[in-house]
């Protein structure tokens, strides 16, 4: 039997050169993601797993394949992801509507709040409830303040 000394080292070349580049992606997309993560306080993102994913099917040694245990785990992970963030923005949704709710419950009743640059404390009938851009809810008294649910200190 022959063996091909050259082959034998263009195989090695290239599976060097493949690590190499899957390395060098590797590494651009971490530092992406820091970035990113900095910026933004979500730690990762469908979209990060399937740059992640897509990066290592691209530069795979074609001789060693991702293993199929691997891949489908990865794809479990995605869909973990999605499902997570999912029901995070249910909760989310949860919050707000019972932040609407308890807000409906104090018109016509007197609320106490605390204004916070000067620490103190003021009271009102509560006419009517607004949202702004962000989904906070606030509170419209007769006298034209619009106070955050966060500010009320009591309800009477």
């Amino acid at each position: 039997m022959v063996i091909n000394n050259n082959h034998s080292i263009d195989v090695l070349s290239k599976r060097v050169e493949i690590d190499r580049n899957t390395r060098e992606e590797i590494r651009r997309i971490n530092e992406e993601l820091k970035v990113n993560h900095q910026a933004s306080k979500n730690v990762l993102e469908e979209s990060d797993f399937l740059k992640i994913l897509t990066t290592q099917l691209k530069t795979q040694d074609p001789t060693n394949p991702v293993d199929d245990k691997t891949f489908i785990s990865q794809m479990a992970q995605i869909t973990t992801l999605k499902e997570l963030n999912t029901l995070n923005n249910n909760i989310l949704s949860l919050v707000s509507q019972n932040a609407i709710n308890s807000s409906l419950s104090m018109i016509s009743k007197s609320i106490e709040w605390l204004d916070n640059e000067t620490g103190i404390s003021y009271s009102d009938k509560v006419i009517g409830v607004r949202l702004n851009n962000d989904g906070e809810v606030f509170l419209k008294t007769e006298k034209g303040y619009l106070i955050s649910l966060k500010q009320v200190i009591e309800v009477k």
